[in-house]
């Protein structure tokens, strides 16, 4: 029993140092190669890397207390931002908005992939429809004209523009799809995951860099979902190697280990050293609780009226 205990030991230290070493060699190199944004402590690369190890520590120690990961994650994120010494000298907090809308593309496509669109659509197509469009149509009308009036903006505007980024967004997502669709083309598991997460992310940085971030989540989701429908449909069929319910599991495999081990520890903890508790003004936390809670609510209670057609 011992000497089973002592090779699983051996073998994960084993693995542990080769890791370690690859890394080390590759971090030597992009300093050589970079200069001064790999250089430690100050550089910008070496601090980003910091918050993704700290991200690490705090989910694998939340675990050990039986809490959620993510839990850790953000908590490891604000200590290390408020903590004395400015253990983050080199971090470009402007990189914080690019980190978190790249976290929250890899979500959305994962959530896009992991729907069954046969099966959804032929027990209930009305309340899938409903159900995925009218709580996001009414949260996102809400939200915008809550803030807008909030912030001092225009309250016109803000909900004039949520049309807009959602017909753009639609539009995309067809594009984005049917491209994603062409099997021919992507035909190693790899490269379909790879062409989703690229399109989703393109989309996603696109609508961003206009003030379009709804489009932009609901371009990279919509990207994913129509992938899938054309993967289980065998669509376009000049460009398809057939029908496939495996394809959209597979892509759904490769986006889940690279969210777990590279992606969800980044996101959070980089969501956590957003929160400076000397930077905070008062005003705006009674401001950010109201714009959430009533998005939320008006979020629950459309969903669940979406949902009464399927019950008569």
């Amino acid at each position: 029993m011992y000497e089973i205990e002592n090779q699983k030991a051996l073998k994960y230290f084993k693995g542990l140092a080769t890791i370690t070493l690859i890394f080390v060699i590759t971090y030597a190199a992009c300093y050589f190669i970079f200069g001064n944004t790999f250089s430690i402590p100050s550089g910008s690369c070496f601090a980003v890397i910091l918050v993704w190890v700290i991200g690490h520590v705090g989910g694998f120690l939340a675990v050990q207390c039986r809490i959620p990961a993510l839990l850790g994650m953000l908590a490891f994120g604000v200590l290390i931002e408020n903590v004395p010494g400015d253990l983050l000298r080199g971090y470009q907090h402007s990189w914080a908005v690019h980190i978190k809308s790249f976290g929250l593309a890899t979500i959305l496509m994962r959530a896009g992939l992991k729907i069954n669109y046969t099966q959804a659509f032929r027990q209930a197509p009305w309340t899938v429809v409903l159900l995925g469009a009218v709580p996001v149509f009414v949260e996102g009308f809400l939200d915008a004209a809550i803030f807008n009036t909030a912030s001092g903006s225009g309250t016109a505007w803000g909900i004039a523009s949520g049309p807009a980024s959602v017909g753009l967004g639609v539009v995309a997502s067809l594009l984005g799809g049917i491209v994603c669709g062409c099997t021919e083309i992507f035909s190693a598991p790899l490269s379909r995951t790879l062409i989703v997460f690229c399109l989703g992310q393109m989309f996603m940085f696109i609508f961003f860099n206009y003030n379009m971030t709804g489009g932009g989540a609901l371009s990279t989701i919509g990207t994913a979902g129509i992938a899938s429908i054309c993967w289980q449909f065998g669509f376009p069929k000049a460009l398809s190697t057939g029908k496939s319910d495996a394809y959209r599991t597979k892509a759904d495999e490769h986006l889940a280990v690279f969210w777990m081990y590279i992606m969800q520890p980044l996101l959070f903890c980089t969501i956590g050293t957003t929160v400076n508790f000397g930077n905070i003004p008062a005003i705006v936390v009674p401001k950010a609780l109201l714009v959430i809670c009533v998005g939320a609510i008006c979020r629950v209670i459309s969903a669940f009226l979406s949902t009464i057609p399927a019950y008569n």
